[in-house]
């Protein structure tokens, strides 16, 4: 898919927003900073039967919901990384889901348009599935054929030799 990325200012500083369809999407960010320490961000949002977004899905339980926001602080060497305090998770998830409501109402035409591509991506998925499938069963009705006439089996798996005819 060739969902859009949404770039957002936020209080915490920019995050990416990417619809995944009409009620799923992406949020991250590199560079937020929560009392003064800078954190990595990456989460899921849902939309949810009030017609709001949440992080996590609403039929999740709570502590599940919160495992669909992932926050790390980020240490004073390159590759280091904590996971953010409870404290800072909460801010992160509060104002993030502020900021997605916002542009989810102001551009109601993204939603739109990755619901479009995620059921356009489903069938070609459906599509292929249905494909592979054929050709399984193509494969097999050979096989049967091939042990019918007492031939030797072709296919991938199988090499085998039957002098008896099976009926």
């Amino acid at each position: 898919m060739k969902n859009i990325p949404h770039k957002r200012p936020t209080p915490l500083g920019e995050i990416t927003i990417t619809p995944t369809e009409a009620k799923h999407l992406h949020v991250g960010s590199d560079s937020i900073v929560v009392r003064n320490i800078p954190h990595r961000m990456s989460g899921h949002l849902y939309l949810w039967s009030d017609n709001e977004w949440h992080v996590g899905e609403e039929r999740q339980p709570v502590y599940e919901r919160s495992r669909q926001m992932y926050a790390t602080r980020k240490g004073s060497h390159r590759d280091t990384f904590n996971d953010a305090s409870t404290a800072a998770h909460a801010k992160i998830c509060e104002v993030v889901t502020t900021v997605v409501n916002e542009w989810a109402k102001a551009t109601p035409w993204a939603l739109k348009a990755a619901q479009k591509e995620y059921v356009a991506s489903e069938v070609q998925n459906r599509l292929d599935q249905i494909a592979n499938h054929q050709k399984a069963i193509t494969a097999l009705q050979t096989e049967i054929e091939q042990l019918k006439t007492g031939k030797e089996l072709t296919t991938k798996t199988n090499t085998y030799y039957f002098n008896d005819k099976i009926n």
